[in-house]
């Protein structure tokens, strides 16, 4: 009860029109309002979840505070403030209430206003430094929305993402954006006001008509390609010969689309640059950009896994798109198995010779020689072009991705030992459906630990000036009772508490109502929900509650970390019971969600 829980939903909050649709919605709101801090993305999230309270939970909503009064009676703290209402605006325990500091949702509405002022600031600083070496990133996305206003004016403001605040933190460079405007109603006039206006952020615009962005963005790339390397594989339609199929015009748009973004990167990057592009949406890029400048540095990251070559070569244009991206210098993956997809698919579909030593690739694309530069030969993977050293003399190219991300791992763990040293600093434990540390069994039946990817992970990674620990699904079943006690021993030297589930738990709590139920509803995408207490035998009715027995397990893992002066931060939809469970078990806790 005198925990301080917190809860923030990394998903949208969907309307009451929708939400109402879920039988256990009550037992949900319930679970939520027992928080003392709830946070959403934006401000209409928020105002979904309120009219939501009024309307399902009898609550007394506060336009003016934009805060809920919600009759859930606590115990007096000694010392602290009396009884009364907790919920959402209250802060519980010895510390004053939040609703006496004022808003809480207008609180976060400032912070993120605070926070944008201060992202463009720091992009405005970056720009300025004009002597740093220059890196053009290449992406679908600005990281400078453009938007039109009620009254038609533009509006610009810093665009949500974790690449996006990822490369915010790069210091010691001068970085220019390459992307997408996401506006096409525009005319000349003011598509020249945006660029001058972007160009000070140090962003360059690719305008785009409304029929190319449905057909590259929402079709080719989230149609075709998406579900294709996450191995959502359907019936591919033969290029060559269906050529008047919607598929056939999404290629296009994808050429087409990439021969934008070409132009404009050709427009700004320098010899001395380094072209960095991001993500399936732009494949064909480096071909293109290898065309026009020879010797440009070009870099290529994939967001997503890197299909198999049995499912890759189910894609008809599959050589077209593997020619593009071996134009590059380097190219870079998650993890080494997708980088090992696509050594394989270039061996098999393109004649590529493979060094199983270096993990690089010998690909015949002569390039003339610079004036004081390297010699001719292959470029592609391995290979650094132009006047700089090659980077097949310094060592291979993955081989070298593999040991920074080996010492990536180990200055991300020796900051969580710092950060868990930090014994005076204010505690927070971070709730989440996944832990920071990834634990995997090798090929030996050793336990394995490293660093989780995520964006979340990087993010408060970053946080400084207070000790942080982090429960979460530990991911991994098949152990013995030695084996959990050995892995909580080793995931506490680092800040972790891992929560144990079993396969039929994970199943049907994870891939069952988290991602069959819940992420389709609040992304608006509706079915038929059946009614939990009229069909008790269906997978609906074991998908729930395994979902209130995860949430459970959850609240035992916290109670026993968890102190009075601690602040618990719920994340995401996967915890939406915990805020309550947590409430019954410590009513002055501090709750974030």
């Amino acid at each position: 009860p005198r925990l301080r829980i917190g809860w923030f939903l990394h998903t949208p909050f969907p309307s009451l029109e929708v939400f109402r649709t879920l039988p256990m919605r009550k037992e949900i709101l319930s679970g939520l309002l027992a928080a003392d801090l709830l946070g959403f993305h934006i401000y209409d999230y928020s105002r979904h979840f309120l009219h939501a309270c009024t309307q399902l939970m009898g609550s007394e909503l506060s336009l003016e505070s934009r805060g809920i009064a919600w009759d859930m009676p606590l115990p007096a703290a000694g010392g602290g403030g009396g009884g009364g209402g907790a919920g959402v605006g209250d802060a519980v325990g010895g510390s004053a209430s939040v609703a006496r500091e004022g808003s809480v949702i207008g609180q976060i509405v400032a912070l993120n206003r605070q926070l944008r002022e201060r992202q463009a600031a720091y992009l405005d600083r970056l720009w300025l430094a004009q002597r740093a070496p220059r890196v053009v990133v290449v992406a679908n996305r600005l990281p400078v929305r453009v938007q039109r206003g009620d009254n038609g004016e533009l509006l610009y403001s810093i665009s949500p993402g974790g690449m996006v605040s990822a490369l915010l933190g790069v210091r010691g460079m001068r970085m220019i954006w390459v992307g997408w405007a996401e506006i096409d109603d525009t005319t000349a006039a003011e598509r020249e006001q945006i660029r001058r206006t972007l160009w000070r952020r140090g962003c360059v615009p690719v305008f785009l008509t409304k029929e190319e962005a449905r057909l590259h963005y929402a079709g080719f790339c989230n149609d075709v390609l998406w579900p294709l390397f996450h191995y959502v594989v359907s019936r591919m339609p033969d290029i060559k010969t269906d050529l008047r199929s919607g598929f056939h015009a999404q290629w296009e748009a994808y050429q087409a689309v990439n021969g934008h973004f070409a132009a404009a990167v050709a427009r700004v990057a320098r010899p001395n640059d380094l072209v960095w592009v991001h993500d399936y949406h732009l494949m064909l890029l480096p071909g293109l950009l290898r065309a026009r400048q020879p010797r440009l540095r070009i870099g290529w990251f994939l967001h997503t896994p890197f299909p198999s070559l049995e499912v890759f070569r189910t894609l008809p244009m599959r050589k077209e798109i593997l020619s593009g991206l071996l134009a590059a210098d380097l190219l870079g993956f998650h993890i080494y198995d997708y980088s090992r997809h696509f050594l394989h698919a270039c061996t098999q579909l393109m004649g590529s010779e493979l060094s199983l030593e270096s993990r690089g690739i010998a690909w015949d694309m002569p390039l003339p020689a610079a004036g004081g530069g390297g010699g001719g030969g292959g470029a592609g993977v391995g290979d650094a072009v132009g006047g700089s050293a090659s980077v097949a003399r310094e060592g291979s190219v993955i081989g070298q991705i593999v040991a920074l991300n080996r010492q990536l791992r180990e200055r991300q763990a020796a900051y969580l030992d710092r950060l868990w040293l930090a014994q005076r600093a204010p505690r927070v434990v971070v709730v989440a459906n996944r832990l920071p540390v990834r634990v995997q069994r090798g090929d030996n039946g050793e336990l394995l630990y490293s660093i989780s990817p995520g964006g979340m992970v990087s993010a408060l990674l970053g946080v400084r000036g207070m000790r942080m620990i982090w429960v979460g699904w530990a991911e991994i079943d098949d152990t013995t009772a030695a084996e959990r006690e050995q892995i909580r021993r080793t995931l506490w030297r680092r800040g972790c508490v891992p929560v144990f589930l079993t396969k039929e738990e994970a199943r049907l709590h994870y891939a069952g109502f988290c991602n069959d139920v819940l992420w389709p509803l609040f992304h608006y995408v509706v079915s038929r929900m059946p009614d939990i207490k009229t069909d008790l035998r269906s997978g609906f009715h074991a998908q729930w509650e395994a979902y209130q027995a995860v949430n459970g397990h959850f609240a035992a893992a916290v109670a026993r970390v968890a102190r009075p002066n601690d602040l618990v931060w719920v994340h995401d939809y996967h915890l939406m019971l915990l805020p309550g469970l947590l409430r019954a078990r410590q009513p002055r806790l501090r709750i974030g969600w």
